[in-house]
């Protein structure tokens, strides 16, 4: 089966995340023109798969309990329910809270769809048809089916990019069987240059253990530190378990991705925001700059603080327009979102010395 592969959006996305909003616009997360075509897609998706469109389909995953989302035949993506494995919520906002911070591009984008219609019976039939070997996610497909029989009018999931052809798992990066639900390897070759007090990665090229892909040492080093950082914002919990961490070869060098970022939740991540304190101490200055002017403006939203006086985050100015712009809950899961973006701010304050920042 082939496989569309949007691999320009994801080489172009650290453009668009760093570029802001048009003049006049409203205010919204940075996003340029592939990032904007890649969200037309997604309404079409939605579209396409409610009317029957017979351009799309579904296809299911051997292993997992969604779907593979097709066009012409070839996978554009996946749709993905919420499963005792995967929250759609944290999958979206771990997208999100990166292209907040101008790092968008080292994650896999996600957005909200409602599948309806012909394509929500479609996926009733695909699981009632399924089965699994393994007693969770066949429990999974039955809370699915459940969902489905709740939901007649429409089922809420997102839409994930397919993974580019040439992304591979880096699977040196993992220590699997540490608790509770794997670990960073400390030991590998560009975790070592996430401490404050070691050595400065340098521009040589690194060879990644396991891969035929080079890269400078310091954009290896700086991309994995930013997505460590957004994985504790977001309560991921399942980086190491393995193969969540992929690297994606260039014509000029390769860069990592993290995928697969359903076992992201405010309320519980498992423990691994302590780990995410002990394995980094050593931060990329400019998205740590973002993080410090979103940590002020909620700072500024507070109750009390005169209007003249609240501040602005990438041109929005008040809380619920940047919360609906990250599909975050203005809810419980925007007050845990907060939570964690002070305490990682304050983590990053606590670190001394010269070293805690990769040099430019």
């Amino acid at each position: 089966m082939t496989r569309i592969i949007f691999l320009p959006l994801l080489l172009t996305l650290a453009c668009a995340c760093a570029s802001g909003a048009e003049k006049n616009a409203p205010p919204s997360l940075p996003q340029g023109e592939e990032l904007r075509r890649w969200f037309s897609l997604v309404k079409e998706v939605e579209r396409g798969l409610e009317h029957g469109d017979n351009r799309y389909g579904f296809q299911m995953k051997k292993m997992h309990v969604h779907a593979k989302v097709l066009r012409d035949g070839a996978v554009i993506g996946a749709f993905r329910s919420e499963t005792s494995s995967t929250c759609v919520d944290g999958e979206i906002a771990s997208f999100n809270i990166a292209r907040a911070l101008g790092c968008g591009e080292l994650f896999q984008p996600a957005a909200p769809i409602t599948l309806r219609g012909k394509g929500l019976a479609t996926l009733k039939q695909l699981m009632t048809e399924a089965r699994f070997p393994d007693t969770e996610k066949e429990d999974d497909r039955l809370q699915l089916l459940q969902e489905i029989e709740d939901n007649p009018g429409g089922m809420r999931g997102d839409f994930r990019m397919a993974t580019p052809e040439n992304a591979e798992k880096y699977h040196a990066i993992e220590s699997p069987a540490a608790p509770p639900n794997g670990g960073l390897n400390e030991q590998d070759r560009v975790a070592v240059f996430l401490k404050s007090g070691a050595p400065q990665p340098g521009t040589a090229k690194l060879k990644l253990k396991g891969l035929d892909c080079h890269a400078p040492a310091v954009s290896l080093a700086r991309e994995l530190s930013d997505i460590l950082l957004v994985d504790a914002l977001a309560g991921q919990w399942d980086r190491f378990s393995g193969g969540n961490l992929h690297v994606v070869g260039t014509k000029k060098h390769a860069h990592f991705l993290a995928v697969d970022n359903g076992g992201a939740s405010f309320e519980d991540d498992q423990g691994y925001m302590a780990l995410f304190k002990k394995w980094v101490t050593r931060f990329d200055r400019r998205v740590v700059t973002q993080l410090f002017a979103l940590e002020e403006f909620f700072d500024s939203q507070k109750e009390g603080v005169p209007a003249a006086e609240r501040g602005k985050f990438l041109g929005f100015s008040d809380e619920k327009s940047l919360a609906d712009a990250m599909s975050i809950s203005m809810t419980k899961d925007w007050e845990l979102f907060k939570k964690r973006a002070k305490e990682v701010a304050e983590h990053v304050r606590s670190i001394g010395g010269e070293g805690k920042y990769f040099e430019e």
